[in-house]
């Protein structure tokens, strides 16, 4: 009984267009276009616990619910946020419950993966990023490889991943595909700190991940409460 929404209209997109809006106007810049991903949606819109179990149970109404995402709600959507910023952006969905221990690699794989890939055929510049978790896994490859496959122009790993697992294995398939890395500092870290635990993980993921150039640190968010002088390091 699901119907389309209407941009323009319903929800709380006109409140995100009338954002965008006066961000582009009061700054002259391009605002950041993001979505939520159509996996961690259809689990927004029916709860982990039952979307976890039309996986398990009912897989081909979990096909279908996330079809409907796809191409009905999302392609749209990302359609109109690049229109009203007026060019072919990047939109980039957040899709942070794509991530073990929440569930399984195979997961990921049926019912997450062929869906970014549908929106990135049908929108351009569209992906989807938020993916973490590999820490918990006994072959972190997999994911990280699947991070290549639906990348928004780069891959990452977010803390506390590269920190446990080395941000080395994360450099060498970044190498083996020759596109750029981005690790995540943790953002209890950017707050708590402290400075000098601080300064040694950035100095380590600059040492593995910066020779070859295509290398970028990203703050993973950075809390209101935060030291700025653990910011301005």
């Amino acid at each position: 009984r699901l119907k389309p929404p209407d941009p323009y209209k319903d929800g709380r997109m006109p409140f995100v267009l009338e954002a965008n809006r006066l961000y582009k106007e009061w700054t002259g810049l391009t605002p950041n276009l993001t979505f939520c991903a159509p996996f961690s949606l259809a689990i927004q819109i029916r709860g982990y616990v039952n979307f976890v179990k039309y996986m398990r149970t009912r897989p081909a109404f979990a096909h279908e619910l996330l079809a409907f995402l796809t191409e009905e709600v999302l392609a749209p959507w990302i359609k109109t946020l690049k229109a009203e910023a007026g060019g072919d952006f990047l939109v980039l969905g957040a899709d942070a419950w794509a991530s073990p221990p929440n569930v399984t690699v195979e997961m990921i794989e049926e019912f997450d993966v062929p869906y970014v890939l549908r929106l990135k055929t049908l929108c351009g510049k569209a992906s989807a990023s938020g993916w973490w978790g590999e820490s918990y896994l006994k072959d972190p490859r997999r994911l990280i490889e699947l991070k290549v496959d639906v990348r928004p122009g780069y891959i990452y790993g977010f803390d506390p991943d590269p920190a446990i697992i080395g941000p080395e294995i994360y450099k060498e398939i970044a190498a083996k595909h020759d596109v750029p890395l981005a690790l995540g500092i943790d953002a209890r870290l950017l707050r708590d700190g402290p400075p000098e635990v601080l300064i040694e993980r950035i100095r380590r993921y600059i040492a593995v991940g910066a020779p070859g150039g295509k290398f970028f640190i990203l703050l993973n968010n950075i809390p209101a409460d935060a030291l700025p002088a653990h910011i301005h390091l």
